[in-house]
C-alpha cells in the first residue's frame, strides 16, 4: 500500500509540476527561515552564558571611518594603566597563508591554512580549552594550533615542541620571523566557528583592523572606564581619537521583545508554507478518491484500480 501511495505521489508531481514546485518551495523557505532564526537565538543564548557575560565590554576608537585598532595603536593602549578594566584581549580578523610543518620525523609537510593574530588573553575570554596544560604564547615566535589542524597535520603524535614555518614570509605584511615553535593546542569550538588552524601572536602582523575586548571590573562603572580611557590619546591621519567602551552583550527588554518578535515571524512563515504544502497534498488525495470512486462506477476491476498510477 505504501508503494502505491509512493506511485500515485509520483505521478502527482509529474503531472502538476508548477503546484507541486510552489508549494516545496514555500514549505522550503519557511524551514530554511526559522532554521536561521533558532540558529542565532541559540548562538546569542551561548554568548549570553558564558562566564561574566554581563560584564564583557568592547573597545573601539571614536572615528567613524575606522573604529577598529591599529597595531601601534595597541601597544600604546598596553602600556597604558587602565583603570576598570581588566582581561585586555585582542584578535584579528581571518587570513590565509602557506606553511610547511616539521614533524617529529623531520618531514616537511606544506598546508595551506586559516590564521588569526591574538594576544595571550584571547583563549580564556572566548572560553577555549587549551589541550596541553595552561602554557600560552610568551614570545612572537610560538602559536597555538587548533584541534583539527593538529590531528591533520600531526596525526596522533604530540605536536609540542615542533616547528611550523611560513613558505612565504612576505604574505604576512612586514614579519620577520619565518619559523614558530609550537606551544600549545586549542580545542575547537563548534562546527558554526570560521576555520582557524593557527593562532599567532598579533604582534608579527601590521594589522589596521584588530578587535578590543575585555572586562569591567566589578567596583568599576562604564563612566568611570570612558573617563580614563579619555586620556589616552593619539594622532590618526589629521584626527585626534581616543579609546570608547561599551558592553558587549545588551541586557534590556527591547532587545528580548525584538528577538521574539523575529522569532514569531519566522514561525509564521514556516506555518504558511506548510499550510500550502499540505493543502495541496490534501488536494490531490480527494481527487484520487474521485478518479477511483469514478472508475468503480465504469466497471473497473481490482486489478485496473492498482494500475492507474501507471496511465
Amino acid at each position: 500500500m505504501i508503494l502505491h501511495y509512493l506511485k500515485v505521489a509520483l505521478r502527482n508531481l509529474l503531472k502538476y509540476k508548477t503546484h507541486s514546485f510552489i508549494s516545496a518551495l514555500c514549505l522550503a523557505v519557511g524551514i530554511v527561515c526559522y532554521t536561521i532564526v533558532c540558529f542565532f537565538m541559540q548562538e546569542w543564548a551561548k554568548l549570553e552564558n558564558l562566564p561574566d557575560s554581563e560584564r564583557r565590554i568592547r573597545i573601539t576608537v571614536n572615528q567613524k571611518q575606522n573604529s577598529l585598532f591599529r597595531t601601534s595603536e595597541i601597544k600604546r593602549l598596553e602600556e597604558q594603566s587602565i583603570s576598570g578594566l581588566e582581561c585586555l584581549t585582542i584578535q584579528s580578523f581571518n587570513n590565509s597563508t602557506e606553511i610547511e610543518v616539521i614533524d617529529n620525523e623531520q618531514r616537511n609537510l606544506p598546508f595551506l591554512i586559516g590564521y588569526r593574530g591574538v594576544n595571550s588573553n584571547f583563549f580564556s575570554y572566548n572560553n577555549r580549552k587549551l589541550l596541553h596544560g595552561s602554557r600560552l604564547p610568551e614570545a612572537p615566535d610560538e602559536v597555538v594550533l587548533s584541534h583539527k589542524f593538529a590531528s591533520k597535520a600531526y596525526g596522533t603524535a604530540n605536536p609540542i615542541g615542533t616547528t611550523i614555518r611560513l613558505a612565504n614570509p612576505q604574505s604576512i605584511a612586514e614579519n620577520t620571523i619565518q619559523s614558530f615553535k609550537v606551544v600549545n593546542v586549542v580545542e575547537d569550538n563548534g562546527l558554526q566557528d570560521p576555520k582557524i588552524d593557527c593562532y599567532f601572536s598579533y604582534e608579527i602582523m601590521t594589522y589596521d583592523a584588530l578587535s578590543v575586548k575585555g572586562y569591567l571590573s566589578p567596583k568599576a562603572t562604564m563612566e568611570m572606564l570612558n573617563n580614563s580611557l579619555q586620556s589616552i590619546t593619539w594622532q590618526r591621519n589629521e584626527d585626534t581619537v581616543h579609546p570608547y567602551a561599551a558592553f558587549s552583550m545588551r541586557q534590556d527588554k527591547e532587545l528580548t521583545m525584538v528577538q521574539y518578535l523575529i522569532l514569531f515571524i519566522a514561525s509564521l512563515i514556516l506555518v504558511s508554507g506548510l499550510i500550502n504544502f499540505l493543502k495541496f497534498i490534501i488536494q490531490m488525495f480527494y481527487n484520487r478518491q474521485r478518479e477511483v470512486a469514478l472508475r468503480k462506477c465504469m466497471g473497473s476491476e481490482i486489478k485496473g484500480l492498482f494500475l492507474a498510477p501507471f496511465c
